[in-house]
């Protein structure tokens, strides 16, 4: 007892500040904000540190953006293997796309979106732009990028811009409503029977009431 006295009079405190084994590096970001580990592994970050020194905290298992104040900016699952990958938090894209939407023809997040997609927001107006983007970031952050990006290129391929149309569309999309199929009208002429009317119902019916003199 004495001896076990004696150590816990010597023993050093506990760290206050939990050990942290993760690497910490400096790289510099794409025109996009993207970064690339090990030669073939690309992450996203937010657009605004286009063209920035990064702060990177690299774990096993994740990958930490730090700002100048070493606040986590965003994290990402860490990419393994043989062959390039590309890991994209679309979110924060479409959060400033959704306040500056003409941003994208002039950044290389103009890049990032389908084809298709792009070609169809170049005859929309700005201000379609932004409510566009802005319903892109809510689904995103709801059901994931992927179920935004087919809601509105199915919107855009069937001319669906008003913002509440969009949402009403979503909602059908998600309750599953039933298919109505387009109407199918024959290119052949309409062709009407002729009628005649037969006036001497009324005096039948006229006589069975009492009503002819």
């Amino acid at each position: 007892m004495e001896l076990h006295k004696l150590d816990k009079e010597n023993l050093l405190s506990i760290p206050n500040t939990e050990f942290d084994p993760a690497l910490i590096k400096v790289l510099k970001a794409d025109k996009c904000g993207r970064f690339t580990l090990e030669g073939k592994f690309r992450y996203s970050n937010a657009p605004k540190f286009a063209g920035e020194n990064l702060r990177l905290k690299i774990g096993a298992t994740e990958v930490t953006v730090l700002d100048s104040n070493l606040n986590e900016i965003v994290i990402h699952e860490r990419l393994y293997g043989d062959q390039p990958k590309d890991v994209i938090n679309w979110l924060p894209y479409l959060t400033q796309l959704s306040r500056h939407p003409r941003a994208i023809k002039y950044s290389g997040i103009y890049e990032l979106f389908p084809c298709k997609i792009i070609e169809q927001f170049k005859n929309l107006t700005e201000e379609k732009e932004k409510q566009i983007f802005k319903f892109m970031a809510e689904v995103t952050e709801n059901k994931g990028f992927e179920k935004a990006l087919e809601i509105i290129g199915e919107c855009l391929e069937k001319n669906i811009l008003s913002l509440d149309n969009i949402k009403m569309y979503l909602k059908s999309k998600l309750d599953n409503y039933p298919k109505i199929e387009s109407l199918k009208i024959s290119n052949k002429p309409l062709i009407m029977k002729e009628l005649s009317p037969n006036i001497g119902i009324y005096d039948v019916l006229l006589k069975s009431s009492g009503e002819v003199n």
